[in-house]
């Protein structure tokens, strides 16, 4: 019987469920995912490495400039590092 969590099932235990999702969990945090990504952006679109990682250190620190606060400033270095997610027409020779 597969017990998922759900709010309706009484047999469910959020608890346990919570647990074996840390078990399996890597360790992997979506912002080092999200900045691995980025170098491969970098490749595909002819750009030197760690350019979109640079765009963001310059984004940051106009964040800071302002006066972003904390959670504005997550959000700013997802924008700025996936910025170029897709964006293969702006491949190196499409231009």
């Amino acid at each position: 019987m597969d017990t998922r969590f759900e709010p309706t099932n009484p047999s469910s235990n959020r608890r346990s469920d919570v647990l074996e999702a840390r078990e399996r969990d890597s360790g992997l945090r979506l912002a080092e995912l999200v900045a691995a990504f980025s170098l491969a952006m970098d490749l595909g679109l002819g750009q030197p490495m760690e350019h979109v990682l640079r765009a963001w250190l310059i984004a940051a620190r106009l964040g800071d400039h302002v006066g972003l606060e904390h959670d504005q400033r997550g959000a700013l270095y997802y924008m700025a590092t996936l910025a170029w997610v897709g964006c293969v027409a702006a491949q190196a020779g499409y231009g």
